[in-house]
């Protein structure tokens, strides 16, 4: 039986098929779309919008989910680099504003939401996904690298990206013993496809809890290749 779960972060991703590629992996989907402040809603049987600029919208976000499912299972914050950066690419004021409240506040509005929800009422799983790109920094730290074959992210991505990634390794780290939300990190290369990535999630999704080695391997990301190698499951 397909499990329930929200996939949010990819409004911005024109070529993006979540919501078909969930459905042939076995999970029922719910899929933020993108919120248009100067436009009429249509009229849809469900509203899946999603303000990242408002912790409303987050709230609003798990309600309407829990609706249309009755019980969450799980969710999964995407960070896709490469689309934020071809919408982020004049570093003025209004542009880091902008940024910071889409995509830092949002993903925190929307975690403290799924945290809680799963708290107290269902238990489920958490997921953050990373879809990387280099930066410039990276590039100049790391010059006999392999180059990607990416462009460098600009300066607005990279400052988001970075904090995509040490917010989502904090929420590991406290949600370490976790009573209603386990926490899995995610990190692909430029060649993971949206169904490695969603194939990797359902295998997870119909899991039992890993119990980790040891407290790193709760906050060290994985790959869709990654063997069990950091986990053990309960009662063996």
């Amino acid at each position: 039986m397909g499990k329930n779960i929200i996939l949010s972060g990819k409004e911005y991703s024109k070529n993006s098929e979540l919501e078909n590629i969930a459905q042939t992996v076995g999970l029922n989907p719910f899929v933020t779309t993108q919120f248009f402040e100067d436009t009429n809603p249509k009229v849809v049987s469900i509203n899946t919008t999603w303000n990242r600029c408002s912790p409303i919208s987050a709230h609003s976000v798990i309600v309407n989910a829990e609706n249309y499912f009755n019980q969450i299972e799980g969710a999964v914050l995407f960070f896709d680099s490469s689309s934020y950066d071809k919408i982020f690419t004049q570093n003025t004021t209004e542009n880091f504003t902008k940024a910071t409240d889409e995509l830092i506040l949002g993903y925190t509005y929307l975690t403290l939401e799924l945290l809680h929800r799963f708290s107290e009422h269902n238990p489920g799983k958490l997921f953050f996904v990373l879809q990387p790109q280099e930066t410039k920094a990276d590039s100049i730290k790391n010059p006999s690298k392999q180059p990607m074959t990416q462009q460098s992210l600009g300066l607005i991505t990279s400052m988001a990206q970075n904090a995509f990634k040490s917010f989502a390794e904090n929420v590991a780290a406290e949600n370490y013993n976790p009573t209603g939300c386990f926490v899995y990190l995610l990190e692909t290369s430029p060649e993971t496809s949206e169904e490695q990535i969603l194939s990797w999630i359902a295998t997870k999704m119909q899991e039992d809890l890993p119990v980790y080695k040891n407290p790193k391997n709760a906050v060290t990301w994985q790959s869709t290749e990654t063997k069990s190698k950091f986990q053990l499951s309960f009662g063996k």
